[in-house]
């Protein structure tokens, strides 16, 4: 998120945050421990127990390029901003930024029933709709096609000849490539599902990275894909995910690959180039797929997956080896059954056994 603060506006929104920073610093972007520049600003955010949370990102607050750390504690003397709640200082920070972005529509001559930006830039030959909204500073390239009611958010990229079918949404500052396709009710840049957990409840943790899209990608209606924390999620070019798919925060799907409906994809997921995941599959968050990857629908990835593995099942396992337990799986009443004769016939013996004993005083 590009921010462009300088030293007193920063300390005006966030007070004592910004006492260790020089007189003449500008704040360029917030960011990523793992992606900040020299001019941005790393938030810090205890999601859960402390030790834990330390203990992952001690290493990369040391290693951050970034000119400060926003963070409740003194993670790093001398390079971090020390704030009472980070969170609250964070929230205070976006909330600053989100109003300063908010800009005035005007009704294009060339689009009378739409709502246009007065500084969002359209090539001249794409065609919008009634009821299209188009929000500051969008680019939208030659040949796109804006359905009704499709939603372009603030600083948002459409290459040529996008389409967005009608109610499809992209938000603030995502990015669609060339010949990409998003059907009706989709929404690309929607909120990561980010919290911190805390004795009062469950905080929400701002999530403002984006989404990025590669050309030639098609999503299908309804599918939900959720911006980064701070960097990207990102679909790669040739992508396909059909309707109904739920893709977490700061995934990175590969090329070429293939989504089938109702599958959900957990957060910092990575999907190697060529995969193809059946329907209703569940992946938890921060599972890494090989390339030319084939998962069967309805199955449970829990573990990591190597390039060309087929796999099924919850929890997966090889489809080879989920064929055999379905066979046994089909034979489990016969075995039952076959079971309770041998028991009923044990039973019997044991009474007769008894028996014979009473009668010879053995």
């Amino acid at each position: 998120m590009h921010l462009n603060l300088d030293f007193e506006t920063l300390k005006r929104i966030i007070g004592s945050a910004g006492e260790i920073l020089p007189a003449d610093f500008v704040l360029r972007r917030i960011a990523s421990l793992e992606y900040a520049r020299e001019a941005d600003v790393a938030v810090v955010i205890e999601r859960g127990d402390a030790a834990i949370f330390d203990a992952i990102a001690s290493s990369k607050i040391a290693q951050t390029k970034a000119a400060c750390v926003l963070a409740s504690y003194d993670a790093l003397p001398g390079r971090t901003c020390i704030v009472s709640d980070a969170l609250e200082a964070y929230q205070a920070l976006l909330g600053f930024i989100a109003t300063r972005d908010r800009k005035m529509f005007f009704r294009d001559e060339r689009y009378p029933h739409a709502f246009i930006s007065k500084d969002a830039h359209l090539e001249d030959d794409v065609v919008v709709d009634p009821s299209v909204v188009v929000m500051s500073g969008a680019r939208i390239a030659a040949g796109s096609v804006l359905h009704a009611q499709a939603y372009v958010g603030i600083d948002v990229v459409l290459g040529q000849h996008v389409m967005l079918y009608p109610g499809a949404k992209v938000l603030d500052r995502c990015t669609v490539g060339d010949y990409s396709i998003v059907h009706a009710g989709a929404v690309v840049g929607a909120d990561g599902f980010g919290y911190q957990i805390t004795q009062q409840g469950l905080r929400k943790i701002p999530q403002i990275g984006i989404v990025r899209i590669g050309k030639h990608v098609e999503l299908g209606a309804n599918v939900v894909i959720d911006r980064a924390a701070f960097d990207e999620t990102v679909i790669g070019d040739g992508a396909k995910i059909d309707n109904l798919v739920s893709i977490a925060h700061n995934v990175s799907v590969g090329k070429s690959s293939a989504i089938l409906p109702q599958t959900c994809v957990g957060g910092s997921v990575r999907i190697g180039d060529g995969c193809l995941i059946g329907a209703q599959v569940a992946i938890v968050d921060h599972i890494v797929i090989g390339n030319r990857v084939k998962i069967v629908s309805k199955s449970g990835i829990m573990e990591n997956l190597e390039d060309g593995k087929v796999v099924a099942g919850v929890p997966a396992t090889s489809f080879t080896e989920w064929k055999r337990i379905q066979v046994i799986t089909r034979q489990l009443p016969t075995l039952v059954r076959q079971v309770q004769k041998i028991t009923q016939r044990r039973s019997w013996w044991e009474v007769v056994v008894k028996k014979m004993s009473t009668l010879t005083g053995r």
